[in-house]
Order: structure tokens, then sequence, then C-alpha cells
């Protein structure tokens, strides 16, 4: 019983180890349960895992997340995509973090167009920010970024918000052909331009090339009491402090990948994060008396329960808010540090705590400003003199309702009253006291006080004095007992300002003017009572605040006296008054009263302000040329006339003889007989007509009165020009002897016209010619002479004779024609002379530089061109650039021209584009041309399959593609032929054949694609009757083959052994039998001999298809403590069996 006993214990003791042992093993094979842990609502501490992985991370761009592997992929094995993944919170860096998970690269390298690599980025701004992608791994552009990268794309230039790579890992390891993939951290600078980081303590190190889409583990270890951030990933590790790269205690957390115009399947495959979250906060703004207005433009700092800014600067937006995330748990406060525009600064610190409940709600925070008060200040003043201030008026102060908020305000010595700290609004106030002798205003005065005003609101309020009256008594000078009515005055001011205009005396001579403010007044006469002398004496008084009844002033008026106003008159012409005549005035008992009384510039003389009476004029002086008359001129004065009395007086004038004599104008010795002339007064009328000069060539006219008179000839001397001039004299009353008037004539002159004209065109007249007229001698006689737009000079009234044009200044673009021009001018020619002239066009040259296209300070010899004219006609060939790559052609004519190249320099492409140009007959410098030319790219071929050189199918019925890609150069324009072929192995089907071009565009029917069983060839067809289309382009043709269902193991086995199924597609161009090959890809089949698939899962060989196990927690105690109870039991088994025996 005991032996059993025994060995029932001894089997349970086992099985507990095996079972111990068994647990652990399914527990590392991922068969066992897996602990989730879920966030902490007390302190925020998250744990993520691939179950709740969504409920914390946001998707973006071409990310996709597998929940069942926890696999997110960030960008598929195509061009072009761009994804990540986003942490929604930010992570409380004052605490720890682990992120545990595994990386797929993808797999190629660098030269096998692999794309850039996955970068994990930490930043300050906000969770929703994106880096940039490219070679800035989504790290580069955000704030205060930093992070670490598996970088599989060496990028030997720096692009948009990232540098170049390190130089280290800019050449390959061998054997690798490829820059080696490297990882390291990554920091941004102040600009958000990226770099990696190269210190001692952490360098970026090589890694190994992605390969077989195979799974890597990496960690990242935070510490946040050192705020030392640690990287493990293919056993090595790197370990940094942040705190120089960011200091901030809680940081936005993003994974991203791209491929750009690249490859690769980048993956990241989540095990755990653990890390504590952070909450948010909305402060909002509002007006302490309207909570529905809100403020934007208060700045606020927070601060932590220390007292220490953790954040500054932040301002309220257009709805009154500042909303702040990432702000670990614990207790805060905000402190306003400016108030909005108009407010008052509230500093009381506002209290926050934020818990997990601010996770996904923010915690609302509400703070308030007063608006800023204001200060008035009412000075009071007289409202006749501004300056003068009144102290003693009392006023109350209302609101816009009128109800009273402060009463007995009192102006003090300087007439002010201030009240300060008034809330915005409207008010006013209200006088309620005036002073002695000033009118009561109760008008109200309204004011707004702003929350922005800087000083004071300022009013002026004016009282006015009690105001007086006054009378005005208009009466006869010589008998006050005698009122005047009908008098009009203007009332002023003591500066003469008027006041008042038209106050007129009433039947009893009076005006009375009511309630003027005190002060100094006069009165001024504007209109005298009828009969009356005008009186514009000022009548001076003065208005005071204290007078009880009105101010007398009384004006008195004299009698009108009378004017009189002689005329002095020519007897003949009444209207042509005389001046300088004297005149004596006497009264009616013939006494001298005035004497020496003159006529002035108009005849006229005027006595003033004589009394009424018999008076009379006697001449004592005729005017100079008229004859004295002293006979006396009564007339009257009356006290009724209302205007001067007129008095005419004439006088006789005295006459005069003239004398004109003809002569010839270059020999006034000549008199010249039977010119005819007609004479006229000053304004040309006619007086006599038919004046013939008699054989002395004279005309007299005698007795003519004084006055300005003309002779104007009507008929000229036999052969000489009639000149129309009138010849203008004066007859005066002074003079003693004939005025002598001389007229000449001039013979007949004749005229010529000059043309200018293009030598080529004569129908194009040429303006801006400068020439000089010379006679017969070389006597120049007149220069400067300049053809007008027509292109002539008209030179009028030569006199007959030789001359000759000499051209001192060509047309601008033509040549001097310096030629004298001859010409004759005679006395019977009825028109103008014609000279024509001709000028050459200044001729022209140009200059032709050929260089390379690439490289501009490249010049090029020996190439050679035809220049022809605009219709394409050569005019010279075989033109060929010089060493320094230049061509020189002198003296074209002016036109239009082109430069056609028919030989390219050695090693260039030909450029047989025109080369137009104008030469011009004003250019100064030679015509510059510059002719380009591309060096020659050949053609070449590159032959992949699936984008290798060789490939391995996993299965005998897989499809595959070979490209023969072609790049065509940039010589292609005299190519006779071109074609993309291949022969296909036997072996193969050919289930598909497409060309492309470097878009992607389907070209095939650019050509003929033909198959001939599997012989293809795809022959380009011209374009024009040229291939010149196919320059810089480069097609692929994809063949789309597998292998034939019918093909045997033995066939199949000896490709193998011979390296693969080859495959030597070529190109055919070119104007000989040029055939370009190069490369032979291969397929290597799956092997008959082992039928394995290893994508069956039922394969125990191959654990393809199986999940690495990440994050497992397995304790390892269970497995050792199980091997410990199986060694006890082996050696007990052991033992018995030996004490058996």
């Amino acid at each position: 019983m005991k032996v059993l006993k025994k060995e029932i214990r001894r089997i349970s003791t086992g099985g507990l180890a095996l079972l111990i042992v068994l647990a652990n093993l399914f527990s590392n094979l991922g068969l066992g349960p897996e602990k989730v842990q879920a966030a902490d609502p007390s302190d925020g501490n998250i744990h993520v895992t691939a179950d709740n992985f969504l409920d914390y991370f946001e998707l973006n761009g071409s990310a996709t997340y597998e929940q069942s592997s926890g696999i997110i992929t960030l960008t598929e094995n195509v061009r072009n995509q761009s994804g990540n993944f986003a942490l929604q919170k930010k992570i409380d860096t004052t605490k720890d973090f682990t992120l545990t998970g595994k990386i797929n690269l993808g797999d190629k390298s660098n030269i096998q167009g692999g794309a850039d690599g996955i970068g994990f980025a930490f930043h300050s701004g906000n969770t929703s920010d994106i880096g940039t992608n490219g070679g800035a791994l989504g790290v580069g552009g955000l704030t205060g970024g930093f992070g670490w990268k598996a970088d599989s794309h060496y990028n030997f230039e720096g692009g948009s918000n990232y540098v170049k790579d390190p130089d280290k890992f800019a050449t390959p390891i061998p054997p690798d052909t490829s820059t080696p993939s490297f990882g390291g951290f990554v920091y941004n600078d102040n600009s958000g331009i990226a770099h990696t980081y190269e210190g001692a303590d952490a360098p970026a190190s090589v890694i190994e090339q992605p390969t077989s889409n195979q799974f890597k583990d990496i960690q990242f270890s935070y510490d946040g009491d050192t705020r030392t951030m640690t990287v493990t990933y293919e056993g090595k590790t790197w370990s940094k402090n942040i705190t120089e790269w960011n200091s901030e205690n809680s940081l936005a957390f993003i994974v991203s990948a791209s491929t750009g115009n690249k490859y690769n399947l980048q993956q990241f495959q989540i095990v755990s994060f653990d890390y504590v979250t952070t909450g948010s906060v909305v402060l909002t703004k509002t007006d302490a008396k309207d909570s529905s207005q809100k403020l934007s433009g208060a700045e606020f700092s927070i601060q932590d329960n220390s007292g220490t800014v953790i954040k500054s600067g932040l301002t309220t937006d257009a709805n009154g808010q500042i909303s702040v995330d990432g702000l670990p748990f614990g207790d805060y406060q905000f402190v306003e540090t400016k108030a909005p525009i108009g407010y008052v600064l509230d500093a009381t610190p506002i209290p926050f705590t934020i818990t997990s409940d601010n996770t996904a709600v923010p915690l609302e925070v509400s703070a308030t400003n007063t608006q800023q008060p204001g200060d008035v200040t009412l000075t009071k003043v007289d409202s006749a003199d501004n300056s003068k201030t009144l102290s003693g008026v009392e006023f109350s102060l209302q609101n816009a309702a009128g109800v009273d908020l402060q009463t007995g305000l009192v102006t003090n010595e300087s007439g002010q009253i201030t009240v300060q700290d008034l809330e915005p609004g409207n008010y006013q106030f209200v006088e309620t006291k005036t002073l002695p002798g000033y009118v009561l205003d109760a008008t109200p005065h309204k004011f707004t006080i702003t929350n922005t005003q800087t000083s004071a609101t300022q009013i002026m309020i004016e009282n006015t004095q009690q105001p007086g009256d006054v009378v005005l008594t208009k009466v006869d000078k010589d008998d006050a007992t005698k009122t005047l009515s009908g008098a009009e005055f203007s009332l002023q001011d003591s500066t003469g300002a008027v006041v008042q205009t038209g106050l007129t005396t009433d039947a009893n001579g009076q005006l009375t003017v009511k309630d003027l403010a005190p002060g100094n007044y006069q009165f001024v006469e504007t209109k005298a009572p009828t009969g009356y002398v005008l009186d514009a004496t000022p009548h001076e008084f003065t208005i005071t605040n204290t007078q009880t009844e009105a101010v007398k002033v009384t004006a008195k008026n004299t009698q009108q006296p009378g004017d009189v106003v002689l005329t002095k008159v020519d007897k003949a012409d009444t209207s042509k008054t005389l001046a300088g005549a004297e005149f004596s005035l006497k009264n009616s008992m013939g006494i001298t009263i005035q004497s020496d009384l003159k006529t002035n510039e108009i005849g006229q003389l005027t006595v003033k302000d004589l009394a009424p009476g018999d008076y009379q004029f006697v001449e004592t002086k005729a005017p100079t040329g008229y004859v004295l008359d002293t006979t006396p001129i009564d007339f009257t004065i009356t006290n009724t006339q209302t205007s001067a009395v007129q008095v005419t007086a004439e006088n006789t004038e005295r006459t005069g003889d003239v004398v004109l004599k003809k002569v010839d104008s270059k020999d006034s010795s000549k008199s010249l007989e039977s010119a005819e002339f007609s004479l006229q007064d000053a304004t040309g009328k006619t007086i006599e007509k038919g004046l013939v000069t008699n054989a002395a060539g004279e005309i007299s006219v005698k007795d003519l009165k004084a006055g300005d008179y003309q002779f104007v000839e009507t008929k000229a001397p036999t052969g000489y020009v009639l000149d129309t001039t009138p010849h203008k004299f004066t007859i005066v009353n002074t003079q003693t002897e004939p005025v002598q008037v001389v007229a000449k004539n001039t013979q007949q002159p004749g005229d010529v016209v000059l043309t200018k004209v293009d030598k080529d065109d004569v129908t194009k007249a040429l303006a801006g010619a400068e020439f000089s007229l010379q006679d017969r001698a070389g006597t120049t006689l007149q220069t400067g002479l300049v053809t007008n737009e027509t292109g002539q000079i008209a030179v009028e009234d030569l006199e007959p004779g030789d001359y000759q044009f000499v051209e001192t200044k060509a047309p601008v673009g033509y040549v001097l024609d310096s030629t004298p021009h001859k010409f004759t001018i005679t006395n019977t020619q009825t028109e103008a002379v014609s000279v024509v002239i001709e000028n050459t066009q200044q001729p022209g040259d140009v200059e032709l530089t050929k260089v390379d296209s690439a490289d501009s300070s490249k010049t090029l010899a020996d190439a050679e061109f035809e220049l022809q004219d605009n219709s394409g006609k050569t005019i010279q060939a075989k033109l060929k650039t010089d060493d320094n790559g230049k061509l020189l052609v002198k003296d074209l004519a002016p036109g239009d021209y082109q430069f056609v190249e028919t030989k390219a320099p050695k090693g260039y492409v030909l450029d047989n584009t025109p080369h137009k140009f104008t030469i011009t007959n004003t250019q100064a410098e030679p015509v510059q041309i510059v002719a380009k030319n591309e060096v020659k790219v050949a053609p070449s071929i590159h032959k992949d399959v699936e984008g290798e050189q060789q490939y391995t199918l996993k299965n005998k019925d897989e499809s595959f593609d070979w490209h023969i890609a072609t790049s065509f150069g940039n010589d292609t324009a005299n190519w006779k032929r071109a074609a993309i072929k291949d022969d296909v192995n036997p072996i193969l089907d050919i289930e598909a054949i497409k060309v492309v071009d470097e878009n992607g565009k389907d070209v095939t029917n650019e050509g003929v694609l033909t198959k001939d069983g599997n012989h293809i060839v795809f022959k380009i067809a011209k374009k024009d009757g040229s291939y010149a289309f196919l320059a810089g382009h480069t097609y692929t043709m994809t063949i789309t083959t597998k292998i034939k269902p019918d093909a045997t193991d033995k066939q199949i086995i000896a490709f193998i052994k011979q390296g693969g199924i080859p495959n030597r597609g070529n190109f055919d161009f070119g104007t000989d039998d040029t055939i370009q090959t190069h490369e032979i890809p291969t397929v290597i089949p799956p092997d008959p001999k082992d039928p394995k698939d290893p994508n069956d899962p039922k394969d125990t060989k191959s654990n393809k298809g199986a999940l690495p196990h990440t994050g497992d927690t397995n304790d390892p105690m269970f497995l050792f403590a199980g091997l410990l109870l199986v060694a006890g039991l082996c050696v007990s088994t052991l033992k018995r069996r030996r004490q058996s025996k």
C-alpha cells in the first residue's frame, strides 16, 4: 500500500512538473491567455495592446490596422504612399513610458528601389500635426520634434525639412552594393529642419537591410526622472537625454512612413505601450457684466502648483477661448498677464486641477474682466470769450435716461468740474444754477465714456451774459429838431465785425436794437437820408450787463451839394476828347473862384461840392494842336440834382501833309514809277485810292487831319513783287513839314523743294536729313535745313541765280552723301524747282556663338551653318564656328535673316532649328545670337524579372513579368528603324504583352506589336517621317509569362542547374545593324524533387505563415521549476530501480 502511495505521489509530482513546463511552452508559443491592462481612472496609466490600439491611436493617410495581429501597415509595396498613426493624447513626460513592438522595413534596399523607412517622432505641437514625409521620415517640420528612425534610403542631398544623411552611410559596405540602412536619433532645429544625431553618446549606426519582409523587435524605454530615452533594435541600443531637444512636460507621439517614387511594405506590430496620459483645459474669457460678450486678446500664463510658469503667451481667440492640451494630471492656475483692450487686468490666479476626467473632455474654466472706466472734465466759459472761465456754476450729472447720478457739482476757480471712474456709457450734465449777470442754460450736454479712452472726455459749456438795448436818433446837422427817416446803418462790434445790417431809421428818425450782449459796439451809416450826405463816421457805444434802460445815440447829416463835369472834345469828332485844355471857374459876378483847372486824359475836369448858384467856365489855354476858344460856358448848380451838371466845350484841330516815295529794295536811289496806292485811316478805311507814283516815284497828299494813316500798295511796278504791307504814318497837329514815307519793292523771287528718299526704295521719304544751302561760289546762305516727315525741305523766295544743297547730316541709319546737288532759280519760273537726293541705308553685323546646352560657358568649334534670308534662300553656306565657338558675318543690309545649322560639333546632336535675327540700320554693335547643342546621349537597355536580375518562383504555376526598359537617348532624328525584340524561352507560356512610356502611358498603338511563337517584336512607327519624337523617352515592354503546364521535371531541373531560365531581349535601332543588349535576367523555378510548399501551414519545417510572438509575458521561473521537478522524478526513479535490483 505504501509503495502504491509513493508511486501516486511520484506520478503527481512528475505530472505537475510536466504541466508547468507545457504551460510555459504554450505561453512561449503564443497559445496561452493574454493579459490586457486598461487605463487607470485615477493616475492616468495607460496600457495599449492590439485589442485596444484604436482606442488610443488615430490612423492617417495610407495606414491600415489588423487587430488580430496588431499590425499597422503604414505603406503597401507601391509608390506614392504615405501613412502614419498618431497618439490621440499627449504623453506625460515627467513619468516613465515603454513602447514594445516589431517593425518590418520591407524587402528592398536602397539600390533595389526601397523606400525611406520608418520614423518615430515626439513633438510639442498638436496631436493632429503630421511631419514632412520622404527624407524627413515624418519628423521634420514638427515643432520641437525629435525621435528615432530606421532609415533604409540614403539621401545624398537635403530636401524639404531635412538635411542630407551622414557621409559615413554614403558608401556601400561590401559585398553589398547598396548604401547601408541605418538607425539613430533624429532632432529638429529651430526651423523645423530634421538632422540625424551623430553625437558620441548615441551615434547613428548601420542596421540590416530590409529583407524578406521580416519583423524585428524594437523597444522604446523612457525614464521620466532622468528624461532619458533608450531605443533597442537588432541587439543595438541608443540612449540619450532628450532635454536639449525638448524640455516640455508633455509630448505628442506619431509613427510615419512613406514610399514616394520607391517601394516597400513598411509595418509596425504593437505588443504593448505603457505610458501616463495627459488632460486638457479650455478657458473662456467674458465681460464681467455680459457673459455673452466673449473677449479676445487676453494673455495668460499657466503655472504649476509651485507657481512656476510652464506656459506663457497664451492668448484668447475670437471666441474668447484658450485651449491647452498635454497637461499632466495635477494642480495648476491661470494667471492673466495682459487684459483685453479696454478692460482692467485681473491678475488673480484661477486654480484648476487636471484629472483623468479631462483626458477625453477638456476641463472648462471661466474668467471675466471689468471694462476700463473713464473720466470727464466740464469747463464753463463765457460765450463771448472762451478764454474766460466761470467758477461757481452748479450742475447735476445724469445718465442717458435723465436720472440724477450726482448733484451739486460746482465749477472750481478754473471753471471746471471733474468726475472720475465712470463706467462706459452715455451721460449728460444739466446746469442747475448760474452766475449773476449770466443767463441759465438748462440744455442737457451729452457725452459718452468709452473703455478705450486714454484721457478724460472734455466738455466745454458756454454761458451768455445778460443782454441790453440801444436807440439811435438821426437829425439834420443844422436843425437838431428835424429828425431824418430812411437812413441805413450796420451794427459792428469793437473789432469792426458786422453784427447786423440794413438797420433803417423810422418816421421819427429812430432805430432800436434789442438784446445785445455786453460789450463795445458802433453804428456805421451805409445809406444817407434822401438829399443828405452820407456820414460814415462810426458812432461808438457800450452795452453793460447791469444797464436798466436803452443806451441813447444821436447821428447828424449835412444836406447834399452839387458837382459839375466839363468835357473837352474835337469839334469835328465829338467822340474824341481832348486832354490838357485849361480853364478858370467864375461865379455869376465874373469873379474867379478856381483857376488852372485842366482836362484829364479823357478830356474831363470835375469840380465837386459847389453850393447851389450860377457859374461859368472860361478857357485860358487850348489843347496842343488846337485853336483857343475863350467864349464863357455858363451852368447852374441846384440842391435837387442827383448827378453832376454836364458841360461840353469844343476845339478845332490843326492839319498836316504827307509825301510817299517808291524805290528799289536793293537800290534806294532808283525811283519806281507807276506804283499804285490807296490811302487809309487807322482802321483800314479807304480815304483816297488810285494814287500813282510820278516819274520821281512820289505821291503827295495835303491837309490831312491829325491822326494815324497808312498807304497800301494795290499795284506793283512792272517786274516787282507787290508789297501789300501797310506803310503807316501819323499826321500831328503840331507838324510844320510834310511827313516823309519810303516804300520799297523787291524783284520776283523763286522757290526750291528738296526731297530725300531711300536709294533702294524711292517711295520711302527720309526725315531728319540735314543740309546747308550755298550759292554757286560755295558760300553758305542757310544752315540747319532738316527734311520733314515727308522727307522734304522747301526754301522760298530765292533770288534768281545758281545754288547747291550740301548734306551735313544723314538720316538716322543712313550713310552721309556730301556731294553738292546744284540747281538754278530763274525770274521766269512759275513753280518751285524740284531736287531729289538719295541715301543708302547703314549695313550691320551679326555674331553667332555656339555653346553647350548644359554649360553655356563651354563654346563649341566646327559647327557649320547656312545664312538665309527670311524666305529661306541661302545667302552664305559652310559658315563654321572658330576655336572660340564664334562666327562673324559683316556688312549685311538691314532685313530679316536666319542661321540654320547644317553640321553639329563633334559629339553633339544637330539642331536645325532656324535662329532668326534682324539687322537694323541703327544698330551700333553686331547682333548677338547664341545657339546651343546637346551632348549626344546613347540609347541604353535594362532588363529585369519582377524588378530583380534573378527571381525565385514560389510555385510552378506562378505568373511573373519580364521588363525590357529601353532609354532612347537624345540623337534619334536620323534613325532608320527602332524595334524592341525578345525571344521568350520555349518552356514559357506568354500570357500578356504591354508597352508603356516612362509615365506609365500605354504606347502600344505607336507601333506594330507582333508575336511569332515566342518571338516578340514591337516595331515603333515614325512620326512625320522621323524618330525625333523618341528623344529623351523610355519605353518598357512588359511580358507576363509562366512555366508551361506540360514542362517536364527534367526540363525544369536542367534550368535550375544552369542558373535559371534566361531572357535575352534586345533593342534594334539606328541607321545600321546596331543591336544593343545588356543583362540576362533569370527565373529560378521550384525544384520538382522538393514538393514542400513554403506557404503550407502543415509544413512544420516552415513557419513563414506564423506571426512572431511579441510582448508575451511568460515567467521563466515556471520553466525552471518544472525542469527541477522532472529531474527529481528521474533521480527518484533511478534510485528505486537500483534498489529493486
